[in-house]
C-alpha cells in the first residue's frame, strides 16, 4: 500500500501533472498508482504483491524510433508498416512470458486470449497510419449520433482513437510542458536524421532534417490542425468532460501560430519558446526521456 499510495503532491489527476518533475522511480510508482485507482488490478485479477515485485525489477530502456527505410533489423523482422508498434507488442508478450512477470496469470485461458487481442489492437492503434485509416468511421459515428458502445466494432474504433489521443497527449498540456516535450523529441529526430544523411547517404524526412529546423512551428501547426483538433473535438462531443483536452490543443496551436507569424516577420525577440536547442547536435545529450521515441510533428 505504501508503494502505491499517492503520498506526493504531483497533481496526477490534473492536466497540470508534470512528469518532468519525477525521477524514473516516481514515474513508475505514479503509473502503478493509476492502475490501482482505476480498478485495473481488481478487474484483471492482478496480484498486488506481483505488481510490486515487478516494479522493483523494471529497468529503464530507451527504444530509438527507426524509420523503415533505414533497413534496420527490426524493419526486416516486422516489415515496413508499424515496425515499432509490432516490436512493442512482441516485447510485451516476451515480458509477460518471463518468470514472475505474468500479471494476467489469474485469468482463464479464454480471458487471457481476449486480453492479448485487446493489447495487440491497442498498441497497433498508436501507428498514425492506422489512425488515419479508422478516423473517418469514428467521426461519422460521432457526427451522426450513432455511437453504440455495446457494438464491438464501435468499441474497437473508439479504443483506437483513445490510444492516439493518449499517445499525442502532450499537445493538450500547458504550454511549458508542450514545448519541453517538443524540444526533446525534435532533438532525438534530428539525431536520427543526421545518422541517415551521414551513414546511409539518404535525405531524411522533413521532420528529421536539422536543416529544416526553422520550419518546426509550421510543422506543429499543420500536425495539430490535421490530427489533433479533429480528434479531440470528436472526443469531447462524446463526453463533455473531455473538453479541457480540446481547449488545451487550441491554446497550444495559438502559441505555435504566434511563432510562425513572428518568424515570418523576422521578430523572434518575444518568442516564448527557446529554439536554440534545435540548432545544436549536442544540445539534447543528457536530456533524453521516454518522450524521445516520438516524432516531433506527429507525437508531440
Amino acid at each position: 500500500e505504501t508503494i502505491l499510495s499517492d503520498n506526493h503532491n504531483i497533481q496526477i489527476r490534473t492536466l497540470e501533472f508534470d512528469d518532468f518533475s519525477l525521477d524514473p522511480e516516481g514515474m513508475l510508482t505514479s503509473s502503478l498508482y493509476m492502475f490501482k485507482e482505476t480498478g485495473i488490478l481488481e478487474k484483471f485479477k492482478i496480484d498486488h504483491e506481483l505488481i510490486c515485485a515487478i516494479k522493483n525489477k523494471v529497468k529503464s530502456v530507451l527504444f530509438m524510433f527507426l524509420q523503415p527505410r533505414s533497413h534496420s533489423s527490426l524493419s526486416q523482422l516486422y516489415g515496413a508498416k508499424a515496425t515499432m508498434e509490432y516490436h512493442h507488442f512482441n516485447h510485451a508478450v516476451m515480458i509477460l512470458n518471463s518468470e514472475g512477470h505474468n500479471i494476467f496469470a489469474n485469468l482463464t485461458s479464454e480471458q487471457y486470449t481476449h486480453i492479448m487481442q485487446l493489447l495487440k489492437h491497442a498498441i497497433l492503434a498508436t501507428d498514425l497510419a492506422q489512425y488515419f485509416k479508422s478516423r473517418g468511421t469514428f467521426f461519422n459515428l460521432v457526427d451522426n449520433g450513432q455511437c453504440n458502445w455495446e457494438i464491438k466494432e464501435h468499441k474497437d474504433v473508439l479504443r483506437g482513437m483513445l490510444m492516439t489521443a493518449s499517445d499525442v497527449g502532450a499537445v493538450t498540456k500547458p504550454w511549458d510542458i508542450q514545448k519541453r516535450v517538443v524540444e526533446l523529441v525534435t532533438n532525438e529526430f534530428f539525431e536520427q536524421g543526421d545518422k541517415e544523411r551521414k551513414e546511409l547517404n539518404i535525405e531524411p524526412h522533413v521532420m528529421f532534417d536539422r536543416r529544416r529546423k526553422d520550419e518546426l512551428p509550421e510543422m506543429q501547426v499543420g500536425f495539430i490542425d490535421s490530427v489533433c483538433v479533429p480528434l479531440y473535438q470528436a472526443l469531447y462531443k462524446i463526453d463533455s468532460n473531455l473538453r479541457p483536452l480540446y481547449d488545451g490543443v487550441k491554446s497550444n496551436r495559438h502559441q505555435w501560430a504566434l511563432l510562425v507569424r513572428r518568424r515570418s516577420t523576422g521578430d523572434s525577440s518575444r518568442s516564448s519558446i527557446d529554439t536554440s536547442p534545435f540548432l545544436s547536435k549536442d544540445s539534447a545529450k543528457g536530456k533524453r526521456s521516454r518522450h524521445c521515441s516520438q516524432p516531433p510533428d506527429t507525437r508531440s
